[in-house]
């Protein structure tokens, strides 16, 4: 597992971060303002305390070696390199590793929770260890080196927030469930993301969705993530009121139940990736949008999926909120709602941005008429198409 030492507060929207005074350990350095013609390198501790590397100043073309944590640290933490961005997305380099400015820079320290568990410990113990450590604001990737079968896990911090959560596959992983319940219940102030290499396996007659996204909670899909196999009519994911879930890309297949369950409240973001082969025994095979949330499609594909009563590929509830301005929607089998079903109405949207209402026939689209919109966008609300 790899840890980083937390986003810097102003990145840190709608948190409230420790405030850490670190001026007692900043070393100034005065660059003479005649001096042209290179780069200045700076570094920043991230959550460390102790004595900051000096600023170097590099002249273009040249290069300077890294410095190691020789004077500062971070309780259990330990020092793993550095970083081009606070929360570890950059690019990383390793203490004494020989570094080119191309332009003057400040690198951030990265952090690992203390030395990681053996090889093949538990996706438990790695999130009870998070448990215990995690600071406000932090940012955690946990990489599945191997299939596995966990108990239902809860994201939950007390007293923190803001922390992000990452799972990453290394190579193509399993997690499955070992006792009824979701994978993953995530909690307010936490973000999980899931990543390329990791599928979230169901179980039979399950008791509940394999994601389950609380109040304040948000859920992040990448491209590679799969969400599949649950069972008992309980889908792949809900999310609660004032929760999120922002699917960039991956899938979400062959669920029994909602591929996604938009309470009250929730709100769905889809961009990318498919949601298919999702079979409800009432309302939104594909989706389910219920009273004052809010579904926004603006990529990816709802196809092939199934319910009982109405909206095979997205059901709208009276009260409820679609909006789509790009992406696709057909094939699958229900009736009414906005149905995305063989031989029922549905809406589509061109690449030139025009909306057409007609009906899907055996998964192809036939216009019937234009839809006006605005800003690239057809509205739907309680499952009626409107401008």
């Amino acid at each position: 597992m790899f840890c980083t030492g937390g986003k810097p507060i102003e990145d840190c929207h709608h948190v409230v971060c420790r405030e850490l005074n670190f001026s007692k350990f900043r070393i100034a350095v005065a660059i003479d303002s005649a001096e042209t013609g290179g780069h200045t390198v700076s570094f920043d501790i991230n959550g460390g305390e102790g004595t900051v590397p000096v600023s170097r100043r590099v002249i273009e073309g040249g290069n300077l070696a890294l410095p190691g944590a020789g004077g500062f640290f971070r309780g259990e933490y330990g020092f793993d390199g550095w970083n081009t961005m606070a929360d570890g997305s950059g690019s990383n380099f390793n203490a004494g590793a020989t570094f080119t400015p191309t332009d003057s820079v400040t690198l951030f320290a990265v952090w690992r929770l203390g030395e990681p568990p053996p090889s093949g410990t538990a996706l438990a113990d790695w999130l009870a260890r998070l448990q215990a450590n995690a600071q406000t604001c932090g940012s955690y990737v946990l990489q599945v080196n191997d299939d596995e079968s966990t108990v239902p896990l809860t994201l939950s911090f007390p007293d923190r927030t803001g922390i992000t959560v990452t799972l990453v596959g290394n190579g193509s992983r399993r997690v499955g469930l070992s006792s009824n319940g979701s994978v993953f219940t995530v909690g307010p102030g936490v973000t999980l993301v899931l990543e390329s290499g990791v599928t979230l396996m169901g179980r039979p007659s399950n008791n509940a969705p394999l994601v389950w996204v609380n109040e304040g909670g948000t859920l992040v899909m990448n491209s590679g993530a799969r969400v599949t196999g649950n069972t008992n009519n309980n889908g792949g994911v809900q999310v609660g009121g004032g929760g999120t879930f922002a699917m960039n890309g991956g899938e979400i297949v062959g669920n029994a139940g909602n591929g996604v369950y938009v309470e009250t409240g929730g709100t769905f973001a889809m961009q990318g990736g498919e949601i298919s082969g999702n079979s409800a025994n009432g309302n939104g095979g594909g989706v389910y949008v219920a009273w004052n949330s809010t579904f926004a499609m603006q990529g990816g594909t709802v196809s092939g999926n199934s319910a009982g009563n109405d909206g095979g590929g997205v059901n709208v509830a009276s009260g409820g909120t679609f909006r789509i301005s790009n992406g696709v929607i057909y094939g699958g089998n229900a009736g009414g709602g906005l149905a995305n079903t063989a031989n029922l109405a549905g809406a589509a949207l061109s690449n030139n941005g025009t909306a057409h209402r007609g009906i899907f026939r055996n998964g192809v689209f036939d216009a019937e008429g234009i839809l006006s919109t605005t800003d690239n966008t057809i509205r739907v609300e309680g499952g009626n198409l409107q401008p």
